[in-house]
């Protein structure tokens, strides 16, 4: 029988095998780790912030087996590291971590989000393999993440509910992820939209009646300063169900006096129309 196998990220390049050791002892001194590998740079002998814990299997321990690796991932995943948190998920090497069809990006949440906090959020539409949200240097969550489920249905499950849903105050975004190399080749054919330049009072609402004679609209979100706050960063997104309405909506509005569009992004993390309103020139007197 194959060994059970958990994959460790964010920690720490402080973080060794001993260190690492006595974080699992600390938490709970039954569970019974076999070996513990730090994935490090072959030149400098760094840590790269990742390792691969190895448990017992069945054979090897008749009370624990696979159970010992199942139990080390509910109560050390998003435990704390010398500052970082961990991030626990099994290891499946070449399998599950590159897949993305079963892969959630969400947007807009919360800056007090943490990591367990997203996974509590889509726990109830099927068994997850990671969930991770994206932190600023001071800790607080930079309004994104990730999560992962076991197959595509129950990402579906979850993106069908959540996405346009309230949590914590903040209407938050669900789509699925798009690795870059799709991102590029799938440009030419998105139904999201990237709006920047607007107004300060603009809401989700107001985004809404600017796009909605275009197409149907899943989704429009103009993102806050933070989520007690009544303006907005300058920018949002709008998602219309259908590609062919999002190229609509940018044949249409590129008419209007209000709106030009701006050359295509061809940054990595964006895959997205760009709209650009106008500021208002002042006169001269």
């Amino acid at each position: 029988m194959n060994q059970f196998k958990l994959f460790a990220s964010g920690l720490s390049a402080d973080v060794d095998e001993d260190v690492l050791m006595k974080h699992i002892e600390r938490v709970n001194k039954s569970i019974h780790v076999k070996g513990i590998v730090i994935m490090r740079d072959h030149q400098t002998f760094r840590s790269k912030g990742l390792s691969i814990l190895e448990f017992p299997n069945q054979e090897e321990c008749k009370n624990c087996g696979k159970c010992v690796g199942d139990k080390a991932l509910r109560e050390l995943n998003y435990t704390e590291v010398l500052g970082n948190e961990l991030s626990l998920c099994p290891y499946r090497p070449g399998g599950m971590r590159d897949k993305t069809a079963s892969n959630l990006f969400v947007k807009n949440l919360p800056g007090e989000t943490k990591s367990a906090d997203l996974h509590q959020l889509f726990a109830p539409f099927g068994k997850i393999f990671s969930a991770r949200v994206k932190y600023n240097p001071n800790g607080t969550c930079k309004g994104y993440g990730y999560v992962q489920y076991e197959t595509k249905e129950d990402a579906d499950k979850a993106l069908g509910a959540l996405n346009g849903e309230t949590y914590k105050g903040s209407k938050i975004t669900v789509e699925h992820f798009l690795a870059s190399g799709s991102r590029t080749a799938s440009f030419m054919k998105y139904n999201n939209l990237f709006v920047k330049n607007i107004p300060k009072n603009f809401t989700d609402k107001d985004l809404v009646s600017l796009f909605e004679p275009h197409g149907e609209i899943v989704s429009a979100v103009v993102i806050k300063e933070s989520p007690d706050a009544s303006g907005n960063k300058g920018f949002g997104f709008v998602c219309f169900k259908k590609a062919e309405e999002a190229k609509n909506a940018e044949d249409k509005l590129k008419n209007l006096s209000l709106i030009h569009i701006s050359e295509p992004t061809r940054q990595a993390e964006i895959s997205y129309a760009v709209f650009c309103l106008k500021k208002k020139k002042k006169k001269k007197k």
